[in-house]
């Protein structure tokens, strides 16, 4: 059974996405309008196309859990094992909120480069999702979220390779927009 049939079928899975799905609606969360859970399921997904392993792909479903809402490790743990319960937490942000934006993503970078490959995995899935709606992101922020992005890439060597390579496409796409949209912008503003 491949990646994708696992999602839709194995019941690890159906319990992730049942307790994600439960555990963001209960924080309120909405992905771009929608149910938080769409982006967990996106993750997961993209994931699914290569790769098998059950327990990355309900850690992917789990993934923002720890981050977001009122689980904690304890309750992965218990729930999933230790193992989906730890690529989840690797992927959970785990920088002070009192640093700079701009520290905590070199330090989130550096913590990064220490995970294991599944995690680098998951956390490239990850960023290929959040960098799929860059165009919908306010122009400002996306100058800002985007080459953050770039460098947390840089300490993901050790990922899936397909998944990586994926990441780093993904990541020249939204730089090439970056570069564009001010242009487009400036084309469109009506003359005086």
């Amino acid at each position: 059974m491949n990646g994708l049939d696992l999602l839709a079928a194995h019941p690890l899975l159906l319990e992730a996405d049942a307790t994600a799905a439960e555990a963001h609606a209960r924080a309120g969360q909405v992905y771009a309008g929608q149910p938080y859970i769409v982006h967990p399921r996106a993750v997961a997904k993209r994931l699914a196309e290569y790769l098998d392993d059950v327990e990355i792909l309900a850690a992917a479903l789990l993934h923002d859990t720890l981050e977001d809402t009122d689980l904690d490790k304890s309750h992965l743990v218990a729930q999933f094992g230790h193992r989906v319960a730890q690529m989840v937490d690797d992927v959970t942000s785990k920088a002070p909120r009192d640093l700079s934006r701009r520290e905590r993503v070199q330090r989130e970078a550096a913590r990064l480069a220490t995970v294991a490959p599944d995690s680098k995995s998951l956390k490239c899935a990850d960023v290929i999702e959040n960098l799929a709606g860059v165009r919908q992101l306010n122009l400002r922020f996306a100058t800002v979220y985007v080459p953050e992005k770039r460098i947390i890439s840089t300490n993901l060597v050790g990922a899936h390779p397909e998944l990586y390579r994926d990441l780093l496409a993904a990541l020249e796409l939204a730089e090439g927009y970056l570069v564009a949209a001010p242009a487009a912008i400036k084309r469109r503003a009506p003359r005086p």
